[in-house]
């Protein structure tokens, strides 16, 4: 809420009508304590100006990890400045500027892919469940059993999942049944998605801040919206793609409005929030071998990372 001051200033009060983690809505926490954290956070988010990926594809860096052909996604988590990616059972974390590696955390699985929200860790392995993790602890180097909050029971063949209102958007790749999944956020309690379209052979799942849902899988791509009686209504499809096997993975950029997604002939393809192609982009280099999974952007910087079987390419 804003308003203006008796000297023309623009005054900018802060009400938390959702608090989304417990170090605000803590019972121990005072009414100024909870605004303290709340500016705090603000002046956080606008410490850094959003900046667009430039579709120049210019490689500035190659993250070579050993002779393991496991890596299928990264992640930036800015709350401790590093870049995580999968490899095989582990997870390698790097400084976020020099690219340097931290430290290693092994998981008793391959991993399949992972997301990262604030001090929450969400992984999926070769075991087809999702788990939640305390990435404080984790980055503590606590015990992994230690670090655990829950996990979900077996699913069919997990793939990508995203985070939306407090909700786990699990894609459950399979060739029958039900393929959309969701979880509670805090409980990891299975969720009942009535009326949802049914979207089949799905990989991979994001989200927009219009209420907008993204769904890639074999040889398509959809948007759904989110309608007042809190149904995802399907929006728009788009089919015949070249490679045959499809999309495997799928980023919005925020700043720029923009859905990038991979498929299995290493190239980019990126689409306006209608779905409208906008661009594509395959590297020269590419092989057989070097499949393009998963990708991201991080938005202050403006640098691309895109997962490639044994290396991560950074592109500006």
């Amino acid at each position: 809420m804003q308003k203006h001051d008796d000297h023309d200033n623009v005054v900018l009060s802060l009400i938390d009508f959702k608090p989304h983690c417990n170090t605000i809505s803590d019972d121990n926490n005072t009414d100024e304590e909870s605004s303290l954290i709340l500016n705090r956070r603000l002046g956080e988010k606008l410490k850094y100006a959003c900046k667009k990926f430039s579709l120049n594809y210019e490689q500035v860096d190659k993250l070579s990890i050993g002779s393991c052909d496991h890596i299928y996604f990264s992640q930036i988590c800015k709350e401790y400045n590093v870049l995580v990616v999968g490899n095989d059972k582990s997870l390698l974390f790097f400084d976020l500027e020099t690219r340097k590696q931290v430290f290693e955390c092994r998981f008793a699985t391959t991993i399949r892919y992972f997301t990262i929200n604030r001090y929450d860790l969400f992984l999926s392995c070769q075991d087809y469940k999702l788990r939640r993790y305390n990435l404080e602890k984790i980055m503590n180097k606590e015990q992994l059993s230690d670090c655990l909050i829950w996990e979900s029971p077996k699913l069919k063949n997990i793939w990508g999942f995203a985070i939306q209102n407090q909700l786990i958007y699990v894609c459950d790749f399979s060739i029958n049944g039900e393929h959309l999944k969701c979880f509670d956020y805090s409980t990891g309690a299975l969720i009942d998605l009535k009326n949802t379209p049914k979207l089949t052979k799905i990989t991979h799942i994001t989200f927009s801040q219009y209420n907008e849902m993204f769904v890639c899988g074999y040889n398509f791509l959809a948007k759904l919206v989110l309608k007042d009686d809190n149904q995802w209504v399907l929006k728009k499809k788009v089919t015949n793609f070249k490679s045959s096997r499809g999309l495997y993975s799928i980023y919005y950029e925020k700043s720029s409005e923009r859905i990038f997604v991979t498929d299995h002939s290493f190239e980019i393809i990126v689409f306006d929030r209608n779905l409208n192609q906008i661009h594509t982009f395959k590297d020269r280099h590419s092989n057989d071998k070097a499949f393009a999974y998963g990708i991201n952007i991080d938005e202050e910087t403006g640098y691309s990372y895109l997962s490639r079987y044994s290396d991560l390419i950074v592109y500006k």
